[in-house]
């Protein structure tokens, strides 16, 4: 999966969530995000992978979401790691 699929996919599982909109207004102001909105960014991602991929996705799924997120969300890269994610 490319760059552009995991963010179409990232945010198209945020989009259909009703909260989507805090997350990216907050995002959109702050270029970041506060310890509770990130963790309702990630519950929410983890739900639908989980709901798609049982309850251990594989890592490559993992890394998808990943990437996704670090693509929708630029400002959330990981300066230190080569991917902008932590990869394992």
């Amino acid at each position: 999966m490319d760059q552009n699929e995991a963010k179409q996919m990232v945010e198209g599982v945020m989009r259909a969530n009703p909260k989507d909109e805090e997350v990216f207004n907050e995002y959109d102001k702050t270029k970041t995000l506060t310890d509770a909105t990130r963790k309702q960014m990630v519950n929410i991602l983890v739900a639908d992978m989980i709901e798609l991929h049982g309850r251990v996705p594989p890592s490559s799924v993992r890394t998808n979401y990943a990437l996704g997120i670090v693509t929708l969300f630029p400002y959330l890269r990981d300066p230190f790691s080569k991917l902008g994610y932590v990869s394992s």
